[in-house]
Formats: structure tokens, sequence, C-alpha cells
């Protein structure tokens, strides 16, 4: 918990036997946490050895410097954060709950089988996903010993998405928008370099391939057309329209035969 103000440079966090850590604003409730470096971009290592670990920093985070994600732990954001400059996810996972500046662009690298960049909050400029990065969208929290999505809609300024990068998302009853992942975008959906642009899908219960789901909206795309997506379930197919990303029944034969 911060007692007021406070400037530091790298963090390097080591959390073990499945624990997390969290630290709070504490008293004054508008304490800071300021990240400055002599030379660079401040670094948030979250260390977490054979096992999964959490530190959440629900205290804003200010500075003009950036920050860069690193360590196979993860890394939750839980304040409203105005802090400029590139955030970088380089391992494990960001999980931004809370909110990121206008001045502080995202970019996902490769993040291995982790689930990469996820949250229920605010990114307020543009996302890159990288080639072996991941984004889910809704929070991710610890399950047991590994950390784990959750439902829910992530919002950013726009993405940018690169050939390899991956979307991992979860879907279940139809009846409800909140039964499933969303990623709301309030600017473009643009294609970058060439490659798979490929999508996982966690049929969660309730689940149903006779019902549509949005998975992207946006203001506008460049680049991409709805055979561009792939991992579509059986019996499914993309749909790509002016404002959102679909993932729409495949109709019948006899029904195609009667359009």
């Amino acid at each position: 918990t911060l007692d007021g103000d406070h400037t530091i440079g790298n963090i390097n966090f080591t959390v073990n036997n499945n624990r997390t850590y969290i630290i709070n604003s504490g008293t004054p409730s508008t304490s800071v946490l300021n990240l400055q470096v002599s030379s660079g971009t401040p670094s948030v290592n979250v260390i977490a050895g054979a096992s999964a670990g959490f530190l959440t920093i629900n205290a804003p985070v200010d500075g003009t410097q950036g920050l860069t994600k690193a360590g196979i732990g993860t890394l939750v954001l839980g304040g409203i954060n105005t802090y400029t400059g590139t955030t970088t996810l380089s391992l494990g996972n960001l999980v931004v709950n809370g909110s990121l500046a206008s001045g502080s662009p995202v970019i996902v690298n490769n993040t291995g089988t982790q689930p990469g960049l996820g949250g229920f909050g605010t990114i307020n400029s543009g996302v890159t996903l990288n080639s072996g990065g991941t984004i889910s969208p809704g929070n991710i929290t610890l399950v047991g010993t590994a950390p784990a999505p959750q439902v829910g809609t992530l919002t950013a300024g726009s993405l940018l998405w690169n050939g390899g990068g991956n979307m991992s998302f979860q879907l279940g009853d139809p009846s409800s928008a909140a039964n499933s992942d969303e990623l709301a975008l309030n600017g473009a959906l643009t294609a970058g370099t060439a490659g798979a642009f490929n999508f996982t899908f966690t049929q969660n219960t309730g689940f149903s391939t006779s019902a549509s789901y949005t998975l992207v909206t946006f203001t506008s795309s460049s680049g991409f057309s709805a055979s561009d997506f792939g991992g579509a379930p059986s019996g499914m197919a993309f749909q790509l329209g002016s404002s959102d990303l679909s993932l729409v029944p495949v109709p019948e034969p006899a029904t195609l035969a009667l359009l």
C-alpha cells in the first residue's frame, strides 16, 4: 500500500506458490506510482518460477517513458493509469482492468501459450498484435496453478493485426452478449503483415452453432476479407461487415437452394 506518491525505476517482483500481490493507493487515496529510469523504458518483471504468479497494481501509474511487461507471471493494471509511452508485452500476461492513457499504445509480442493481453478495461490508444502474441478479452485470473482467461469485453482504440498473431475467445449462451468475449475497438481494424489470422474458441455452457456471435466491433476495417480468418467451429463461418466481425452459422444445403 502506498503512503503517498512514489517514484521508482524498474520493478522486479518474484511471486511463487500461486500467489497474488497487490499494490493499492492507500492514504491518500490519490497516491500515484511514477515509473522513471535514467534511460530507456521502465520494466515490470513478474517472475513466477515454475508456478503462476500475479502482481496487481491498483494505484495509478504515471510517467512518460512507457512500460515493458517482462517475466512469465501476470501483471494486472487496475487503476486509471496516466503514464504515456509505449506499453510492450514481451512475456507472460498483461491484464488491463482499469485504463491506459491515449498516449500509451500497446504492443503484444510473442507470449507463447499464455493468454497474453486481456482485461475488461479500456486501452485508449491502438494495439499492435505481432506474430506469436495473443489477445484474450476479459479478465485473467489464477485458477489452480495457472492463469486462466474469463469472459469479458476489452476495449481499445484500434487494432493492427500482423500475421501470426492469435485471438483467443470464449463463447457461451447466446441469449446474452455478456456470456461471450468481445473486442470493442473505437477505431479501425487493420491487417498488417501477411500470415495466418487465427482464432481459438473455447465453447462454454450454452454455446450454439446455430447462433451468431459478435467478435470484434470497429469503425472501419482495412486489408481483411472474411476468408482471411481461421479457426471457425464446424458449421460456422466468419462474416466481416462494415462495423463488426462475427461468427455466424453456415446455412444448411436445403436453405442455400432456396436462396
